[in-house]
């Protein structure tokens, strides 16, 4: 509020010396006196400022203060400018129709009364200063808004980025889940084959067990690719059903078993004493199982011991 500028009144009269009279009474901080001795000046300025408030003398040469009222209405700039008219003497009823006919708010008999005139004066510019403040704030609100809009649209053109983005990780997931699981098929095919052949060393025998516990890896992995892929687009569904824990654990462990033989890791089950089900998707909480497992055998070390316990 701090800024506003200064509010302007207008003082018409064709002597100096009452000029200087009116600027003494109503000088005060934030307003702007301007002073014209004739009708013509007066509609000179008016073209340049916006004026709060115009006080006119009605007895001037050439235009008196009733034709410039007059002139003053007729203009839209300054139709709506209030006027209050200085007369000497007294100011008979016609004439006062008249004033108020052409915009008048009042009339100041002289020699003025400078308390009357300070209060009149007062209204005046409080509400000048209103309407700054006011006009002042539509602005700032203005402005608060153009942000505001300007950043709900660079949110939506970024919240566009991201679903574009996330929308394109899911293909890609998916896409790469399908190129990988094709070339496991005809190897999970010649496995099954070499062991209906049977092998004809321990090592082959061995080479055999690796190669389908590879593939079986392998199979987890983009079964994991696509669960990302089905849980960030919501598809993902879950079978409830009452499963006992124990054959889940088991189940569990067995996916590790070779993976802890490896890295000389010794796995310890402790099954539930008692037998317990739960209302739950088997293949998930088997999934669940396994990978905590998986990740004690990764980062569990070589030699460690792991235990697998679970009590009710």
């Amino acid at each position: 509020m701090k800024n506003l500028q200064r509010i302007k009144f207008l003082i018409v009269d064709d002597l100096d010396a009452n000029l200087l009279a009116l600027e003494g009474l109503l000088q005060r901080d934030g307003l702007e006196l301007l002073k014209a001795r004739s009708g013509s000046e007066a509609l000179e300025l008016l073209l340049i400022h916006e004026v709060a408030l115009a006080l006119i003398d009605v007895r001037m040469p050439e235009m008196n203060g009733f034709e410039l009222a007059e002139i003053m209405r007729g203009h839209s700039r300054t139709r709506h400018v209030p006027i209050i008219f200085l007369t000497a003497g007294v100011v008979d009823q016609k004439k006062r129709i008249q004033g108020y006919e052409t915009g008048a708010v009042d009339f100041l008999p002289k020699p003025i009364d400078p308390m009357s005139l300070r209060n009149k004066a007062a209204v005046f510019f409080d509400l000048a200063r209103q309407r700054a403040e006011l006009l002042e704030s539509e602005a700032r609100l203005l402005h608060s808004n153009e942000l505001l809009e300007a950043s709900n649209a660079e949110l939506a053109r970024t919240i566009g980025g991201l679903d574009r983005a996330n929308r394109e990780k899911d293909e890609f997931l998916a896409m790469l889940a399908h190129e990988l699981r094709n070339p496991l098929a005809p190897v999970r095919n010649a496995t099954e084959i070499l062991q209906l052949c049977g092998t004809e060393s321990p090592q082959g025998s061995g080479a055999l067990k690796l190669i389908r516990h590879q593939v079986d890896n392998m199979s987890h992995l983009i079964n994991d690719l696509l669960d990302v892929s089905r849980i960030t687009q919501g598809k993902i569904q879950l079978k409830s059903q009452d499963v006992e824990l124990a054959p889940m654990m088991k189940n569990a462990a067995a996916l590790i078993q070779s993976a802890c033989r490896a890295a000389k890791q010794e796995l310890v089950i402790n099954l539930p004493q008692y037998p317990t089900f739960l209302d739950a998707d088997a293949t998930r909480i088997e999934q669940c199982l396994g990978n905590l497992l998986s990740n004690a055998s990764k980062y569990g070390g070589e030699g460690c011991r792991i235990e697998f316990t679970a009590d009710v």
